[in-house]
């Protein structure tokens, strides 16, 4: 079994033993309430089960218990049953080509942590908490497992379906670093050795043994922009902080690959649009040309708690991510009228009162009504359909999509989408957003929220799309947008977000306005297609969401007739008036 990522008519796509297999996958953390036989009657083969090395929270901050069985017993004793009952529970009964992606998440266990004090995360508050990410007995321990978790499937009954290793780790598995109101960063035994080598490699003679504290971090947050050279050894603390969790994602990468390069290998990272420098995630230009991660991961943003008649944003790079030749999964955790309250389906999942008051958060609910559930998995699925990325739907505590109506929108959209897939699309964007991971290094966390998390949220507003990319790309794609947009670009004279055009430049000390954005756009002769509401849109589709109740106006950029993905019903013309409830979304298909 070989599986690999090609280029298909400018789509990336999976090939799995010479056969091109669409990225459209499903999974759920409770395997025992997931409906991987009704997705797979929908049309799915691809499916995400996960692997725990160990037996703590995947979340740190919640204590949620853990939610399967764990494989690292001991040091000498590894029990790969819970491997083997996922990957059978997904695969069935004859079902051949039903592929596995295999999320293993190599957070520690219980019993190593009592062993290896000294090896886990230190917080400036003194608070310790899973294993450190500079830790190298953590990364030595973790490649013994990966080397026996893929000599196992290399020999078990359902190897051929197994296709890909997600290494996660660290928190939610989505290596971010930990972090508390009171305490951030890891001041660790393994992290000083680790940032005194960093230091000697990069040739300072002068190196100081230096711990960040919890009130350098607060004061640094003071303004808006940082004194750089006051805090200068906080913000080199900082650089190594990001490239030491970029290093060792790197490191079991490249390992899995070493062993298993027959396998898909992944990881979640790069989320530069959404998180500060203090979370590991700023490192990202290390990891997106090398040759040993396959494909990134994120779920879509957590717009005011994924609330409707939002863009929820994507907060990677997605655009570099493709020039680079690598896929980006989006975890579509799509919250349904059927999404109940964890601690009401699941108590045994629960450690405490902390715990139930963490699910009770209104992002773990979804809307009340069926047809409101459907405009959300609508407007989710058309930003990756007309982006042409890979996404799974995350089922996370199973039964989400439990409907009859559901399951049959689970399928046109799979039929859809592996049409598309198929077909060479061309980008029409106008705008291109660029992000800086360096950017974050000389602004305060709060001003970072600004001009990037609120000004990606006030981009959903423009109504026209716009592509991502990473600063680095932008002598190649420059030429092909009448302007960027730079999210606080990290120059010596920056004053916050910059908006330019080949003739023309305007300067923010925060984030700029939909209506100032699309103002400037305008005056380059910018297509508009629906202003204020949300919009998605490229060569053969446009998704429109209505921000507010009444009248929603859709501008084609020439006449054409348009079909309507709920109903089926067509539209002749350039200019459409529809009459849309709040949130209400379509998606139109562009028929010549």
């Amino acid at each position: 079994m070989k599986a690999k990522i090609v280029n298909f008519n400018g789509n990336l796509i999976l090939e799995i033993n010479g056969e091109k297999v669409i990225p459209a996958a499903y999974m759920s953390y409770l395997e025992n309430q997931a409906d991987y036989e009704g997705f797979k009657q929908a049309g799915y083969n691809l499916f995400c089960a996960c692997v725990n090395m160990g037996d703590c929270s995947i979340n740190e901050y919640s204590e949620v218990r853990p939610f399967g069985d764990y494989v690292w017993k001991s040091f000498d004793e590894y029990d790969f049953t819970p491997v083997y009952n996922s990957v059978k529970r997904i695969v069935g009964k004859g079902k051949q080509k039903t592929y596995v992606m295999l999320r293993v998440n190599l957070n520690t266990p219980h019993w190593w942590r009592k062993e290896n004090p000294d090896e886990l995360t230190v917080l400036t508050d003194g608070k310790k908490y899973m294993q450190s990410v500079f830790s190298e007995k953590w990364k030595a321990d973790a490649k013994r497992f990966l080397a026996k978790l893929c000599a196992y499937i290399r020999d078990f009954e359902f190897s051929k379906n197994v296709v890909a290793i997600q290494v996660a780790g660290m928190q939610t598995e989505e290596w971010i670093a930990m972090w508390t109101p009171t305490g951030t960063l890891d001041c660790s035994p393994c992290a000083q050795k680790a940032f005194e080598k960093w230091c000697q490699k990069r040739e300072k003679d002068d190196f100081i043994a230096y711990l960040p504290t919890v009130e350098e971090v607060k004061c640094r947050n003071a303004n808006d922009f940082v004194d750089t050279v006051q805090y200068a050894a906080l913000t080199e603390y900082l650089q190594f902080f990001n490239e030491g969790y970029a290093l060792a994602i790197q490191e079991f990468c490249s390992y899995v690959k070493s062993i298993a390069a027959h396998l898909l290998v992944g990881v979640f990272y790069g989320y530069i649009g959404q998180l500060p420098c203090d979370r590991g995630h700023n490192a990202v230009a290390t990891l997106l040309y090398d040759e040993n991660i396959d494909f990134f991961a994120s779920p879509f943003s957590y717009v005011d708690g994924r609330k409707g008649a939002k863009d929820w944003f994507y907060h990677g790079v997605m655009d570099s991510c493709a020039v680079a030749g690598k896929m980006w999964f989006l975890e579509a955790d799509v919250r349904t009228y059927k999404t109940k309250a964890l601690y009401e389906t699941n108590p045994a999942l629960m450690s405490g009162e902390n715990t139930v008051n963490y699910f009770k958060a209104p992002v773990f609910m979804g809307p009340t009504t069926e047809k409101e559930t459907i405009w959300n998995l609508l407007r989710s699925f058309s930003k990756v359909l007309l982006s042409k990325n890979a996404f799974w739907w995350f089922d996370m505590w199973g039964g989400w999509y439990d409907s009859p109506k559901m399951i049959k929108f689970m399928q046109a959209v799979r039929q859809l989408y592996q049409v598309e897939m198929g077909r060479s699309t061309k980008k029409i964007a106008e705008l291109a957003v660029v992000l800086d991971e360096k950017a974050s290094y000389g602004i305060s966390d709060e001003y970072f929220f600004q001009t990037h998390y609120h000004q990606l949220v006030e981009l959903g507003f423009l109504g026209f799309p716009y592509d991502i990319y990473h600063i680095a790309d932008v002598e190649k794609i420059k030429h092909s947008y009448k302007a960027l947009l730079y999210l606080a670009p990290s120059q010596e004279d920056f004053k916050g977000n910059i908006l330019l055009s080949n003739d023309d430049k305007i300067e923010s000390r925060g984030k700029f306005s939909a209506q100032e954005i699309r103002a400037f756009l305008l005056k380059h002769n910018t297509h508009v297609w629906s202003e204020s509401n949300i919009v998605y849109a490229n060569e053969r589709f446009v998704c429109v969401t209505a921000t507010k109740e009444g009248e929603v106006k859709l501008v084609m950029p020439k006449a054409c007739t348009i079909r309507a993905f709920t109903s089926g019903v067509t539209y002749i013309g350039k200019e459409f008036v529809f009459d849309f409830e709040y949130n209400q979304t379509e998606l139109f298909e562009v028929i010549e």
